[in-house]
């Protein structure tokens, strides 16, 4: 720092408190995560537009690994070892099944919960989407709904089997309580999506 003062910028200068990051042990690593969390004392509002493009990236990258691990469970494991006349159907509805299982369990992992909770909930959602995705496209509002509601009762009930089955503690009542949630805002969700796919936001 005091080498170079004209690379200390007025925000984070006062809070260094003249210690040079790169003698620290963590050197070259810890300089990101320190202006992260000088950030998060100093300016919150670009934290948060930090987080948000920091996700918008994940979201990006993800979607082509979801693609991928697609194609190679379809192409690798499916067409060539289990079912080798599969077709196009089988192997698109196996693929998207099989991604679903694996986000499943990267979830489990990450939140800790129980090794396969949240494999199977997205296997099962994923496969009634699936199975009735171009019947609920044209489904007035309303229905579209009540849809959405049964969608998330069916996942709430799975998830209290599971935990009734192998004895695990009583799901809390805002648990239940997320399928009426659901169906109550995805109105707005719909109308809203619908406007930025028409670009009627642009002519407002």
């Amino acid at each position: 720092m005091a080498a170079h003062p004209e690379a200390v910028t007025n925000v984070f200068g006062p809070l260094l408190g003249g210690e040079d990051l790169m003698d620290s042990e963590g050197q070259q690593d810890a300089l990101v995560p320190h202006y992260i969390n000088l950030m998060g004392e100093t300016v919150p509002w670009l934290l948060g537009l930090l987080a948000v493009c920091a996700l918008a990236a994940m979201q990006s990258t993800g979607a082509a690994y979801m693609s991928t691990a697609g194609g190679m469970l379809t192409r690798d494991v499916l067409k060539r070892y289990l079912i080798p006349n599969a077709n196009h159907s089988v192997q698109k509805l196996c693929g998207r099944l099989g991604v679903a299982f694996i986000v499943g369990l990267i979830a489990d992992l990450t939140f800790g919960s129980l090794l396969g909770e949240q494999a199977l909930r997205l296997v099962v959602m994923t496969f009634i989407l699936q199975r009735f995705r171009a019947r609920l496209r044209f489904f007035p509002l309303s229905q579209q709904a009540l849809a959405i509601g049964a969608l998330l009762l069916n996942d709430r009930i799975l998830t209290g089997a599971i935990h009734l089955i192998l004895g695990i503690q009583t799901l809390p009542l805002a648990f239940w309580l997320a399928p009426l949630l659901g169906m109550l805002l995805w109105p707005m969700v719909y109308l809203l999506l619908d406007a930025l796919r028409l670009g009627n936001w642009r002519k407002r």
